[in-house]
């Protein structure tokens, strides 16, 4: 295995983890025992992002770089997405410590049969895209899923093997200050609305407005 494959077995400790709403209208004419009805579609609020503007053929070569790898490793942080509630919800109903080990390593073997190949494949890059994504889609650095499914001293051994790969497990999702996830934002709202991805809303709602104004004054 490579060097640049060989720490996206990481990953597999920490992965344990529009439809409108429709109304009717009823008219009823004076005088007539005929009532008419109207399908009233109700639609949320869309926001319509800007053309992106590159300084350089160099930066817009990177931007598109990124796209790709957003739309290649996304489903992957959708994945932690559903299966941390999974897991959060299944312990919730758990009352021994004994009960929650085991089900959390029952979890963890699936994933990492699940897994193993798809994740071994990726590149070095792909990885920190992921883990920026993984932050969106979860509210949790994957230092911090680490910390919380495994334990503290797993989670800094984890985070002293990635950094030998230039990789930062605490490394959090912020589009209104770091310019490469603004670019993620951008590429997944676009994605979004193209029909390239499903929808899915960051954890924390992201004003799109506010993060577009904030890199237009830049």
């Amino acid at each position: 295995m490579t060097a640049s494959r060989r720490n996206y077995s990481l990953f597999l400790l920490f992965i344990i983890i529009y439809p409108a709403s429709f109304s009717q209208v009823i008219q009823s004419e004076t005088g007539s025992e005929e009532t008419e009805y109207y399908g009233v579609i109700s639609l949320d609020e869309v926001y319509v992002l800007s053309p992106l503007q590159f300084e350089s053929n160099t930066q817009r070569n990177q931007y598109y770089r990124l796209r790709m790898r957003v739309l290649k490793v996304f489903k992957y942080a959708v994945l932690a997405e559903d299966r941390l509630k999974t897991v959060e919800d299944r312990l919730s109903t758990l009352k021994r410590k004994g009960q929650k080990r085991a089900y959390t390593k029952r979890v963890k073997k699936y994933l990492e049969t699940e897994l193993t190949e798809p994740l071994k494949k990726l590149s070095r890059n792909d990885g920190k895209v992921l883990i920026r994504l993984i932050d969106r889609q979860t509210g949790y650095s994957a230092f911090d899923l680490v910390k919380t499914f495994r334990n503290g001293w797993t989670a800094f051994w984890y985070q002293t093997a990635a950094s030998a790969y230039q990789m930062d497990l605490k490394e959090a999702y912020n589009p209104y200050e770091n310019l490469e996830d603004y670019w993620i934002e951008d590429i997944l709202q676009r994605a979004f609305t193209a029909g390239t991805l499903p929808y899915r809303e960051a954890l924390h709602p992201i004003n799109l407005a506010s993060m577009e104004e904030i890199w237009k004054a830049n």
